[in-house]
């Protein structure tokens, strides 16, 4: 077994429900160790939440002595818990690393960010407090970073700049994140998906958000942020879906005029005034929500995107003509 190089149990369910041997760290050859349910090697396979294995108890700081690993997994036995070992800072070589749905505690461990080889973060879904540590800001083939669910505090990142330019998915989702918009955010322009909703942040979108042309998707809904959507937003065409309910956002719809690529706009429980006429243009557009705001106007601006099969005011199908003005609730538009 000293010569192993691989271990994957694979999903076991209610088979595999004890700890984690401490002996694991005798296996100086082991490159992957994947306890995880799914061998997710290179982060970008869809995996399911209901497969899953059932370990418990803390980690084994032995595993610290493999310096040989690349991958190491313990994804979705959910019993996991204890403080995530400061000793696997050790582990030099690797480029994937999940804690994911788990009950681990305590804080990040700061020294994590002597990984420099590090690709794949994921640290999301489970019961870590404290400040994001500085010290991961420096990880510079980093591609992949999940903090999401978690009780994490502060505002994310206290630094102007990070190393993070291949960075392409941020989840820092559902945390108790405050302060204004992380913007070492915007210098990030490899990113695709960024979610940021269900969170404390406040003050107003940085006038430079357009700086990340490649974004798909970006969701801050349910956050505490106010001011106008930046015009430079509109350099953002390949958005394909934002989400920005539930903050106290103001300004019209402008910002969203060239954004062709757009599907979905979940803006409601806002303070947006103006027109619908900015989203005349959008022609794959299938669901849009912006009730809630102060909008003006007529639903004329939505005639011909054939998209939004079906037109829905609360609970109330709406059937008059489309030049009715706006009242303040505005219908939701959704694909049936």
């Amino acid at each position: 077994m000293s010569s192993l190089r691989v271990l994957y149990i694979g999903a076991q369910d209610e088979l595999f429900n004890g700890f984690i041997p401490e002996e694991l760290g005798l296996l100086s050859e082991l490159e992957v160790l994947a306890l995880g349910a799914v061998f997710n090697f290179d982060a970008k396979q869809e995996y399911y939440s209901y497969r899953s294995n059932k370990m418990r108890g803390p980690i084994p700081k032995s595993i610290a002595n493999c310096t040989k690993l690349w991958y190491l997994d313990f994804f979705g036995n959910s019993h996991l818990t204890g403080p995530i070992p400061r000793e696997y800072s050790q582990l030099v070589n690797l480029e994937y690393l999940s804690f994911e749905q788990n009950n681990f505690t305590g804080s990040i461990p700061s020294e994590l960010g002597n990984l420099t080889k590090i690709k794949y973060l994921h640290l999301g879904t489970n019961a870590l407090e404290g400040e994001f540590p500085v010290e991961l800001a420096s990880l510079s083939e980093l591609e992949f970073l999940n903090v999401s669910t978690n009780f994490l505090t502060g505002s994310f990142l206290t630094v102007e700049s990070t190393s993070w330019s291949r960075l392409e998915k941020l989840f820092i989702d559902r945390n108790n994140f405050r302060g204004a918009f992380p913007r070492a955010v915007t210098a990030m322009t490899a990113l695709t998906i960024f979610y940021m909703f269900d969170n404390e942040f406040t003050g107003g979108l940085p006038e430079n958000l357009g700086q990340l042309a490649n974004l798909q998707v970006f969701d801050f809904r349910r956050n505490q942020l106010d001011g106008k959507l930046p015009d430079s937003l509109n350099n953002c065409t390949q958005l394909q879906r934002l989400e920005a309910a539930s903050n106290n956002l103001t300004g019209t719809l402008e910002p969203l005029r060239n954004l062709l690529l757009l599907n979905s706009l979940f803006a409601a429980n806002n303070m947006l005034t103006g027109t619908l006429d900015p989203l005349r243009n959008l022609s794959l557009l299938f669901f849009l929500d912006v009730q809630n705001n102060m909008l003006t106007g007529t639903l004329e601006p939505l005639r011909n995107l054939s998209l939004l099969e079906s037109l829905e005011q609360q609970s109330h199908r709406h059937t008059e003509p489309a030049e009715k003005p706006l009242s303040s609730r505005i219908p939701v538009c959704r694909v049936q």
